[in-house]
């Protein structure tokens, strides 16, 4: 086919433009940002009264951006939807006081983060999450580093002091 054009029609020209397009545009710019959910129920320091009116609120610690809970009902229940995921900081307002929480906390995407709260004045306490030490602040956790510890510093002094002429590996003698 000696004559043939290859682009010879315009539309064949336009669904090529538009493919290109298609397969350079970022697919973020279609994709909606996935959100997070947070509810909860916030209580007088007593956990026995829920407090009615509160108002949950949490900022973003990366971009500063303030989300908030409309105000709980007579159960103390509140909900939070449409939170991007990322780490939060957290307070409590009711009746012109302000609670502020030391702690993160971390929405993530597609799922509901259940969080209860109470309240005291000049502390706050969270219901329901247990403030864990971490394992090496245990009295095992302490020995075990003391014992890698030990190791590591005779391990250093042989290689320094070139070690006496015991095998280093079952393979070499």
């Amino acid at each position: 086919m000696p004559g043939t054009k290859i682009f010879q029609s315009k539309v064949v020209i336009a669904s090529v433009i538009c493919a290109f397009l298609v397969l350079v545009t970022p697919v973020q710019i279609f994709a909606q940002a996935a959100t997070g959910k947070m509810v909860g129920f916030v209580y007088e320091e007593d956990l026995g009264k829920p407090v009615q009116n509160a108002v949950v609120k949490i900022r973003n610690i990366e971009n500063g951006s303030e989300y908030q809970s409309r105000a709980t009902d007579t159960k103390g229940y509140y909900e939070m939807a449409g939170i991007p995921e990322g780490r939060y900081i957290l307070g409590v307002s009711v009746d012109g006081d302000d609670y502020n929480f030391e702690f993160e906390i971390y929405i993530k995407a597609d799922e509901t983060a259940q969080l209860s709260l109470a309240l005291k004045h000049g502390a706050s306490a969270v219901v329901g999450v247990k403030k864990d030490k971490g394992f090496f602040a245990t009295p095992f956790g302490i020995a075990l580093l003391a014992l890698l510890g030990a190791g590591a510093t005779i391990g250093t002094v042989a290689v320094i002091t070139g070690g006496d002429d015991t095998p280093v590996s079952p393979t070499r003698r």
